[in-house]
């Protein structure tokens, strides 16, 4: 299975400008475990996957999140430096179908890499986590140009810091 985990500002960006992502802060401590279900989530998880974008940002976080299990970062370049167990590699639709029915793969975005993704009609499930604030600009979850397709939710849940999870099944 494959799902795409990920934080959203009201008006859909996954980052605001310059990949800013201060704004996630207010988002607060709550849900589950004062983390919104983030680590039970991550526990079922076998392989995270994420584009360059956003492994550019994320690498700079410490420590690496990522640490635990395989991380593909999706790529054109090369001569990349991992943080830790990153591998890097270009995009294959066969291999990540495969490794969507023998695993659960977390897709750590950005949109790019999501609407890839999409295209191919390999995300399975969206764990959504929308932030009370409105960026104006930046980075959105699904950027012009990604295929329609139709979801049914699995689950809604509001918190007192204003943040709504939803959950969603491909249709």
């Amino acid at each position: 299975m494959i799902t795409l985990y990920t934080a959203l500002s009201l008006d859909g960006h996954v980052a605001g400008e310059r990949d800013d992502l201060a704004w996630l802060d207010a988002a607060g401590k709550g849900g589950r475990d004062g983390d919104y279900g983030y680590r039970a989530f991550y526990a079922t998880v076998d392989v995270t996957v994420m584009g360059r974008g956003t492994w550019s940002v994320a690498k700079g976080f410490r420590p690496w999140p990522y640490a635990d299990k395989p991380c593909v970062v999706l790529t054109r370049r090369e001569g990349l430096a991992p943080v830790a167990n990153e591998v890097f590699e270009r995009f294959d639709e066969g291999r990540w179908r495969e490794r969507g029915r023998r695993e659960h793969v977390y897709l750590c975005g950005g949109g790019e890499t999501t609407r890839l993704f999409l295209e191919h009609g390999l995300v399975d499930r969206m764990e959504l986590a929308t932030i009370p604030a409105l960026l104006g600009g930046g980075k959105p979850l699904f950027p012009p140009g990604f295929p329609g397709s139709r979801w049914r939710l699995r689950a809604c849940q509001s918190h007192p810091t204003g943040v709504v999870q939803t959950s969603w099944e491909r249709a």
